[in-house]
Formats: structure tokens, C-alpha cells, sequence
């Protein structure tokens, strides 16, 4: 018998979702760039207006997307954490704290990589969790997300400062770049997600079924 918490599915599928978006802003930022003259002419009105409500679109999309894909992976973290600590003693990091850790400034530099690695440790060695390394997929996951929210930073404050067209092209080579960063990020999450699932069933599963 195996049993699949449904958080896990909501989580990853939600990634996925938000990567698709994601696509689709980085699209539109190439669209801008090549639109304002960056490989050619300037193109016409309409066609400008054309691309800037796909931009639009393709924002909001994923906006939204990746709103619904922070509830996931909220709901799944949280629970995540709670069997962590069932498992093991070792545990610093509360469920609540694995969450709201995200939101803190220069606290979300640090702490949500040690919220992922105590539930890692836990899986794998509840009662010895200091001899479990830490996987390098975890590491780089992290290293990703770092860079991401370093590129959202700057684009933010590029749009936020349009003074030309130099700046809306620079902006559409931000997006382009943070999706680069964005897709083996979520498949590296999507990846600790199902290896942390797997653990913990399996530790659940010989509890219940010896």
C-alpha cells in the first residue's frame, strides 16, 4: 500500500504550472527586446501594442501562478515539517518557521535551506541526523533560488525606473535570464519534493505495516 500525502502532487504540479508561465513571460521578454529595434527596425504601432498586451498577459498568468504555487508549497513544507519532527528529536526549525522564514529579510538568506536540510537529515537518520550530508541537488537548488530573487530584485527596480527603451529592452533580457535560472531550479525542487516524499513513506509505511 502506498500512501501519497496529496500535498506532494499539489506542490509539484503547481511548479510546473508557474514554469509554464514563466515560459511565457520570458517569450514576451524576447518579444521586447526584438520588438524596440534590438535585432532590427522598430516594428509597427499595432505590433507594439500587440506585444505589450501578451507581456501583460503573460505577467499576470504568471503572477498568479506563482502565488498558487507558494500556497502548495506552503501547505507541503508545513507538513513536511510536522513529520520531520515526528521522526526525529534532532529537529530546531518549526513548521511555522520553515514557512515564515521565506518572508523575513536577510533571515530568508539562510534559514529556509536549514528548515530543507534538518527535514532532509530527518528522513534519511532521524536519530543520528548530524553524519547525513547534505545532497548537492539541495545546495544548488538554493544557490538557484538566491540568484532568482537577486534577478526579480533588479528587474523590479529597472521597470520600476523606465526611462527608455534601453530599460524595457534590459528588462526583457531579465526575464529571459531569470527563466534560465527558474527551470532547473523547479526541476531540482520538484526532484527533493518526491525523494523527500519517498522517505517519509517509506519510514511511515514500515511503522504501520512493520
Amino acid at each position: 500500500m502506498k500512501i501519497i500525502d496529496p500535498r506532494e502532487p499539489a506542490a509539484v504540479y503547481s511548479i510546473v504550472l508557474w514554469l509554464v508561465t514563466d515560459l511565457g513571460v520570458a517569450v514576451s521578454g524576447a518579444l521586447l527586446i526584438v520588438s524596440l529595434g534590438g535585432f532590427g527596425d522598430i516594428w509597427s504601432p499595432p505590433a507594439l501594442d500587440f506585444v505589450k498586451r501578451f507581456s501583460i498577459a503573460t505577467n499576470t498568468c504568471s503572477m498568479i501562478a506563482f502565488a498558487l504555487s507558494v500556497v502548495c508549497f506552503a501547505r507541503w513544507i508545513h507538513n513536511a515539517t510536522k513529520r520531520a519532527h515526528l521522526f526525529s528529536g534532532g529537529m530546531t526549525i518549526s513548521p511555522g518557521w520553515a514557512i515564515g522564514s521565506y518572508f523575513i529579510p536577510i533571515v530568508n538568506l539562510f534559514k529556509p535551506f536549514q528548515a530543507m536540510r534538518e527535514i532532509w537529515q530527518a528522513s534519511i537518520a532521524p536519530n543520528a541526523t548530524g553524519i547525513v550530508p547534505v545532497p548537492v541537488g539541495m545546495r544548488i537548488w538554493w544557490g538557484l533560488w538566491l540568484v532568482r530573487v537577486g534577478l526579480s530584485n533588479a528587474n523590479y527596480q529597472v521597470i520600476a525606473n523606465v526611462r527608455n527603451l534601453l530599460d524595457i529592452g534590459i528588462s526583457g533580457a531579465l526575464n529571459i535570464l531569470t527563466f534560465v535560472i527558474d527551470v532547473p531550479m523547479a526541476v531540482l525542487l520538484i526532484v527533493l519534493i518526491r525523494r523527500l516524499g519517498a522517505n517519509h513513506r517509506a519510514r511511515v509505511e514500515a511503522q504501520i505495516f512493520g
